[in-house]
């Protein structure tokens, strides 16, 4: 672990988390507006940043960057998976409110005010803020579903928002005491996508209540790339796939005729696919009604892979059997 702690530092009030694996193109501008976060009043905080095993430069990258007199805690964790990296940094990270980015967003400059002026109320304990997506990576064809599948905000029932968006949320600390940590079998660097659902269902099951908080604003620079047709099928497999995982171990779902609705799913799919043949001249983009069949097929294929297993946690709870996250 490397750490800038200056000596006599302040305990913390704010840790803000980033995660980050071969993110040395992306992260530059992230530190930048954290090193540019203003307030009327000093705020005490803290960065802790988790290089997922990273085979670039991302660490030193931040290291020299970080030209702050606020503490900067470099923690390196070498399992690959989004969700490993984030139970490292909570093991680590000393404030009161935990708040969470992403490696490729770009927070308001009063990010960090917002955040600590809502926790003053005592009542407040998870709260998701609003994503936006930058003018340059939004295109004629995207339709509310591509914008939210990209974590704009824009379709989220604001008045009672069910999950949270790992790009942009914070937490009390004192929800650890109920839902320790992330499930590292979901997330980037494992089945893609459902780590921050999981955990805010759990959340929720726990009695407490995430508030959406408007002006907490983070823009999400993502790389143009997942623009592309084969971006979004893969895109598509994957939130599938997590969907089952959290449907069979977390919900206990049981699904009759598993087998039977996966082969119809798939004939659909493969119908689509020959009526609807890829231009491949266009290479961006993807209709709504082929991501939702092959969102559909990837979860039933996942699901009838999951029956197979014991179930990892008991019905709708807030713990790993045995805790283990390996």
């Amino acid at each position: 672990m490397t750490d800038s702690t200056p000596l006599n530092h302040t305990i913390p009030e704010i840790s803000v988390i980033i995660a980050s694996r071969n993110g040395r193109d992306r992260i530059p501008q992230t530190i930048n507006s954290l090193l540019c976060q203003r307030a009327n009043e000093p705020i005490p905080w803290e960065l802790i940043f988790i290089d997922n095993g990273s085979t670039d430069n991302t660490a030193e990258i931040v290291q020299n960057m970080w030209t702050s007199g606020i503490p900067l805690h470099i923690l390196t964790e070498p399992k690959t998976g989004k969700s490993h990296a984030l139970n490292r940094a909570l093991l680590h990270a000393q404030g009161e409110i935990l708040g969470f980015i992403d490696d490729d967003v770009i927070p308001q400059s009063d990010w960090l005010t917002v955040i600590h002026k809502t926790f003053l109320d005592q009542e407040t304990f998870a709260i998701m803020g609003k994503v936006i997506l930058p003018d340059n990576l939004l295109r004629p064809w995207m339709q509310p579903l591509h914008r939210s599948r990209l974590a704009s905000t824009e379709v989220l029932d604001s008045a009672n928002p069910v999950e949270f968006l790992g790009a942009n949320m914070a937490i009390r600390r004192k929800i650890l005491d109920n839902v320790p940590s992330f499930d590292t079998e979901l997330g980037p660097g494992a089945l893609g996508f459902g780590d921050d659902s999981l955990f805010s269902y759990q959340l929720l099951e726990a009695g407490y209540k995430i508030k959406y908080i408007e002006s907490v604003i983070v823009e999400h620079h993502f790389e143009e790339k997942r623009l592309y047709y084969t971006e979004w099928i893969n895109d598509a497999k994957k939130r599938g796939e997590s969907r089952a995982y959290i449907a069979y171990h977390w919900a206990h779902v049981n699904e009759t005729c598993l087998r039977q609705k996966y082969v119809i799913a798939l004939i659909r799919l493969i119908r689509w696919k020959i009526s609807h043949p890829i231009n491949k001249s266009h290479r961006e983009g993807c209709s709504i009604r082929e991501i939702r069949l092959v969102e559909q097929a990837s979860y039933l294929k996942r699901l009838l892979f999951e029956s197979k297993r014991e179930r990892l946690y008991d019905y709708r709870g807030l713990i790993k059997r045995d805790n283990n996250q390996n």
